[in-house]
């Protein structure tokens, strides 16, 4: 004969659908406080690029600056002339800008700026595209007329050859001062590279002794745009993913802002640039979406747990 199965105490089995009920709770009040905070995280994030935006557009309306005045000067003053979108004024930055946060106020600041292309140090940033095409951004440091500042200017887009990567081509060595035209960006465009390819293929110190202009009359130096007819190694070390380390001679001139061209030189031979820049997005829409799916995940998450542990039950014992 068999021995008889035992039974389970019915405390034993109550006291088990018990914890296993105080355990869904837990869960499901986790589940539900994470959703309901990521959804608010995300409409933090709508308000921030919503006031971001604003002030890009309130920025934009803005007087020019056409001159980064090396010596102190009163911003506040300046911005106070902002009923006339005409004019143009001087606003003080210097190196260590970024350090004081004064950077800040002046991106996406309109510039019309007045210098000399120090075309020795062209870069042409690789792997950039523009309307769907690869190519290479050029970046040239302009020398201000007034201050002998050095600033940064991504100066636009080119085309790459299909069938020589290496082949850069060769732009308008204008040894004049050229009046640009754009708006003040904390950087030029750069990419995540690893190891060497950080940097260009350019060597500093090569750089750094070539002949520098110190004053808008003085002789200009040779240009050294590059040439599609150059060997190879000398056209790949004008290509590079990021902005090389460059010693314009004293640190002390090199801004700590870049500008993007937005228009061609004033009175310049036209240099073959595409300048079609990616209008900026605040990419509101992009957040206020992700927190109506926590919100809706969240609401889903609770409509569920009422049904199994609440309704569904009720409705079997019927």
């Amino acid at each position: 004969m068999s021995s008889p199965v035992p039974s389970t105490p019915a405390k034993a089995v109550s006291s088990a659908k018990g914890g296993k009920h105080w355990l869904l709770a837990a869960v499901t009040a986790l589940a539900l406080a994470a959703t309901a905070a990521l959804g608010g995280w995300q409409l933090q994030r709508a308000a921030f690029k919503e006031n971001l935006a604003s002030q890009i557009e309130s920025r934009s309306k803005l007087p020019a600056i056409d001159n980064f005045a090396p010596l102190p000067h009163d911003s506040k003053a300046n911005d106070s002339k902002a009923n006339d979108s005409t004019a143009t004024h001087t606003v003080s930055i210097t190196p260590d800008a970024t350090a004081t946060g004064s950077v800040q106020t002046l991106v996406h600041r309109r510039v019309s700026l007045r210098g000399l292309w120090l075309h020795q140090h062209t870069v042409y940033l690789d792997n950039r595209y523009m309307s769907g095409r690869p190519g290479f951004f050029v970046a040239t440091p302009l020398q201000l007329v007034a201050s002998k500042q050095v600033v940064w200017v991504q100066r636009g887009w080119v085309a790459r050859d299909p069938q020589d990567r290496s082949r850069v081509p060769s732009l308008p060595a204008t040894t004049e001062p050229v009046t640009v035209q754009g708006r003040v960006v904390a950087q030029v465009s750069s990419v995540y590279a690893l190891g060497a390819a950080v940097q260009p293929a350019v060597v500093p110190s090569e750089l750094a002794a070539r002949p520098q202009v110190s004053a808008p009359h003085a002789s200009a130096p040779q240009a050294s745009a590059p040439q599609a007819s150059a060997p190879g190694a000398a056209r790949a070390s004008r290509i590079g993913q990021n902005l090389p380390a460059v010693d314009f001679g004293l640190s002390s001139q090199l801004l700590s802002v870049a500008v993007l061209q937005t228009a061609p030189e004033v009175a310049e031979p036209p240099d073959g640039l595409q300048r079609d820049w990616t209008p900026l997005d605040s990419g509101v829409a992009k957040h206020y979406g992700y927190a109506f799916q926590w919100f809706a995940l969240c609401g889903l998450i609770m409509v569920l747990y009422a049904w199994f542990q609440f309704i569904a039950p009720r409705r079997r014992t019927v």
